[in-house]
């Protein structure tokens, strides 16, 4: 039987297997459906559809068409439903991997991948067994290290995107040196994600359900800004690496304890969600079309460009800051995350800025 295609019936697939002959001719297969429909099944996968975050485990016949499904909320559960439904035949999985990579050879990496790799693996020493190269000769780092939980979506990956430029991915989430403030950066993020330090956030209802991003809980403000930023439904489904840490959390669920709770004086469970909107949406206008260091404000593909940083300067502002220290956190977000250097005349527009961040009034209640 040929191996699994890369999506059956638009769903991607994650992991395949073939049914190979039962060792007990007696046990007969336990699944869905039985009869005609279930003995044309001869290969088995699971799959997940884009944005969604449980899987399917498609019973395929030759052609790898689908004969029969059933939904399961984690990867493991599918792993066990296809044991028990085809229990006396040794599945044998396979994940779906990069082609054209090749054997780790330190020497044969380009200068760029070979400085960053000596670093990894001197900080992360699991890295190295995990690790590939994607060519022969002044080839790139490659390094897949794979979840406990056997979920391919949850793999941390490492390249070299450009040739030279380290980038993670984990899950549907990634970035890049130049973005993430340098290679130790990046080694520590690394570190972040396989301590469950940095999760994904799925969105749990709202505008977008499922949708995923990047979550820092080494930043103990990370969750409630999260959970009261402008598109959040105010409730997410956090996925770990290691899958020990996963669960449902929402404004409600949290205990006070965090800097930025602390400085709104009240409980997560009094907490006046509209108006933390309202000040986040008042932050990321201001973000978005006096600050916009790289003038996306009219672009309709951009307007979230600078989301990442509204959380960070509600934060800062609840510390009362001078104008200074305002001036200094937006020209050095401009410096070192988007390599821009600020003239006398960029400075007075960030000092403006900051003006109008400093004029957001932060009371939760206002009577």
């Amino acid at each position: 039987m040929k191996p699994a295609p890369e999506r059956i019936g638009g769903a991607r697939v994650l992991s395949w297997s073939t049914i190979g002959r039962r060792r007990d001719p007696e046990e007969a297969p336990l699944g869905p459906v039985v009869g005609e429909v279930q003995r044309s099944v001869v290969g088995i996968a699971i799959c997940r559809y884009d944005g969604e975050v449980g899987v399917f485990l498609f019973g395929c016949d030759e052609e790898w068409n689908s004969r029969t499904d059933s939904w399961h909320s984690t990867f493991q559960e599918a792993v066990r439903q296809a044991e028990f439904e085809h229990k006396g035949v040794d599945l044998k999985w396979t994940a779906r991997t990069r082609e054209g990579t090749f054997p780790l050879e330190l020497a044969k990496l380009s200068p760029e991948s070979r400085q960053f790799a000596t670093r990894l693996f001197a900080a992360v020493p699991q890295a190295e067994p995990c690790s590939r190269m994607e060519g022969r000769a002044h080839a790139d780092l490659l390094v897949e290290i794979p979840s406990p939980t056997g979920d391919p979506d949850r793999r941390l990956v490492i390249w070299m995107e450009g040739g030279d430029e380290p980038s993670v991915g984990f899950g549907e989430w990634h970035t890049h040196d130049g973005l993430w403030g340098g290679d130790d950066a990046m080694v520590e993020l690394v570190k972040a994600i396989l301590a469950d330090q940095f999760v994904l956030a799925h969105d749990i209802g709202g505008t977008h359900p499922g949708s995923c991003g990047g979550l820092d809980l080494r930043d103990p403000n990370a969750l409630v800004e999260e959970l009261t930023s402008r598109h959040s439904p105010g409730r997410v489904r956090l996925w770990t690496w290691s899958g020990r840490g996963d669960r449902e959390v929402g404004l409600q669920d949290l205990e006070l304890g965090s800097p930025l709770l602390e400085s709104m004086k009240t409980l997560p469970t009094e907490l006046d969600r509209r108006r933390a909107r309202e000040i986040t949406l008042e932050i990321r206008t201001i973000l978005l079309r006096d600050w916009d260091p790289i003038e996306v404000g009219e672009v309709p593909e951009g307007q979230d460009e600078y989301d990442g940083y509204v959380g960070r300067v509600y934060r800062l502002l609840t510390s009362r800051p001078s104008r200074e220290e305002v001036v200094e956190y937006l020209r050095q977000v401009e410096s070192t995350r988007m390599g821009l250097h600020a003239g006398p005349e960029r400075l007075r527009r960030i000092a403006e800025v900051a003006e109008k961040l400093l004029a957001v009034d932060l009371r939760l209640n206002r009577d």
